[in-house]
């Protein structure tokens, strides 16, 4: 039993030797290399090893970046301005740029044209042809940007009219004393917005008289009447839409109209006298921002070293930096805007939001960006932090987003080689196991004589039910008696030497 236990401990321990020696070596001595610093200028004190690079996604005439004041910044572009240029009297000193131009399908009323006092229209209809007289006073208006990369964030639209004319009108309670008329007598005041080819045009204002020329009681002048604007939206969507229909999206046509109908009386001959109608006063003016698009984007880089070799393993690398911004992001306009880090144009998961920064430095990250699987062997490695921008919004402002103290800080070991004690470890083994066998083998069975070994083998047959060929003992029995009788015969008694002399026979 001891001696099977010890066979046994010498096979575990061979077979433990064979696992770990494809693990082991001696005399190894690995270096590790760091923490050490990747990047130069971490402090932006020059601009040197830093480059800015703009993304070829939005609209990136809206964000640049900059070193200055031993940082780097980031900022966003903004912008407000506004247009005020159509306002007061559209006089005579104006005439040059409001021009007359008629509605087609219409006829001119009898007079009309631009004074020192507006836009006017002098019309008498007597029953004829002219009953449906209309003109427009347009002028084109060009803007030094193209606003489609702007947003309109206020509007505002007046227009005022005078109106004189004769109580021969038709109008108001004139259905209650006399049935003679429909739908009576009235002048239309309005103000279009069209691109400057006129191809769609949208009614952003208008008035319609329905008591001008009212006999009782009497309505026969309005001054400073003023024509009703629309929905401040739908004067945008005008306004953007005759931008998006310009080749330059720059150019917008604002016209100002005057519209006269005169019912022809079911009785008698009617005259219809329109003594004054004028457009005194046109104010327009709007406000735009510059608009950040989504998916702008521009980043600090800078290229380092690389890591080279087999015998280099990356243990860890981090990312630390610090960032601020100079007034607080507009994050209900722009909730996803971000800071984010690449490594090798790797983007890490995490990111930076920009509804975080403060006014002051603060760590981006406490402990830092723990980056080693994004670095690379055998390339330079590239660090980048990129401002990217998620959600497109106006902004009437410049914002600038800082950073500082960028730093990448790599842990790196060099494999020593060392001695390889595998082949030592095999030839050990080879040679134990020699020893193990043999022992074995004569443990179990050279140690016996060959009789004893055939018995053996012949109670191992037995104790497993097999045949066994009959074995004589005859043979035995007669080498038991020779041996005896050897051993009689050097037993019986030697003559002495006297009696040998004396010739005494044995």
């Amino acid at each position: 039993m001891i001696k099977k236990q010890k066979l046994w401990i010498i096979l575990v321990t061979l077979l433990i030797l064979f696992q770990f020696s494809f693990f082991l070596r001696t005399g190894r001595a690995d270096q590790t290399i760091g923490p050490k610093e990747w990047l130069i200028n971490s402090d932006f004190s020059t601009s040197q090893g830093w480059i800015a690079t703009k993304g070829d996604k939005g609209d990136n005439s809206s964000i640049d970046a900059f070193i200055g004041n031993n940082q780097a910044n980031y900022r966003v572009v903004g912008e407000n301005n506004t247009f005020s240029e159509i306002s007061g009297t559209p006089n005579s000193s104006t005439s040059l740029e409001w021009k007359r131009i008629t509605n087609e399908g219409f006829l001119f009323p009898d007079s009309s044209g631009i004074n020192s006092q507006g836009c006017y229209v002098i019309h008498t209809w007597a029953e004829d042809p002219n009953q449906f007289p209309s003109v427009h006073f347009r002028k084109n208006v060009s803007l030094p940007v193209n606003m489609l990369e702007y947003n309109i964030t206020s509007i505002s639209l007046s227009a005022l009219f005078d109106a004189s004319v004769n109580t021969n009108l038709e109008a108001g309670n004139d259905n209650a004393t006399a049935q003679y008329y429909a739908i009576g007598d009235f002048v239309i005041f309005y103000i279009q917005i069209s691109d400057i080819q006129y191809t769609t045009t949208y009614t952003v204002a208008s008035y319609q008289t329905t008591r001008l020329g009212q006999d009782t009681p009497q309505v026969i002048s309005f001054t400073d009447h003023l024509i009703d604007p629309y929905d401040d939206n739908l004067i945008i969507t005008a306004l953007m839409s005759a931008f998006e229909k310009d080749p330059s999206h720059s150019n917008f046509t604002i016209t100002i109209g005057i519209d006269i109908y005169s019912e022809d009386n079911i009785s008698g001959t009617d005259t219809d006298t329109y003594n004054s109608l004028i457009v005194k006063e046109c104010n327009f003016t709007f406000t735009y921002e510059k608009n950040i698009n989504k998916f702008s984007s521009v980043s600090w880089q800078q290229e380092g070293n690389m890591i080279s070799g087999e015998e280099i393993q990356i243990k860890n690398a981090f990312l630390n930096f610090k960032f601020k911004i100079d007034q607080s992001w507009p994050t209900q306009r722009s909730p996803f805007s971000e800071l984010q880090v690449l490594i090798n144009n790797n983007q890490n998961r995490e990111t930076i939001s920009l509804s975080e920064a403060n006014s002051t430095f603060q760590d981006a990250k406490i402990g830092g960006f723990e980056v080693t699987s994004l670095l690379l062997k055998d390339v330079n490695i590239s660090v980048a932090i990129r401002l990217f921008i998620a959600n497109t919004f106006g902004w009437y402002d410049n914002i600038t987003i800082s950073i500082d103290d960028v730093h990448l800080v790599i842990t790196y070991i060099i494999l020593e080689p060392g001695i390889d004690v595998l082949p030592i470890i095999i030839a050990l083994s080879g040679g134990l196991l020699v020893l193990v066998v043999g022992y074995s083998l004569y443990q179990t069975h050279f140690k016996y004589p060959p009789m004893v070994r055939k018995i053996r083998k012949i109670r191992k047959k037995i104790n497993k039910d097999k045949n066994i060929k009959p074995t004589s003992i005859l043979k035995r029995e007669i080498l038991v008696s020779k041996n005896l009788q050897d051993k009689i015969n050097i037993a019986e008694y030697e003559h002495t030497p006297i009696e040998k002399k004396k010739g005494v026979n044995s």
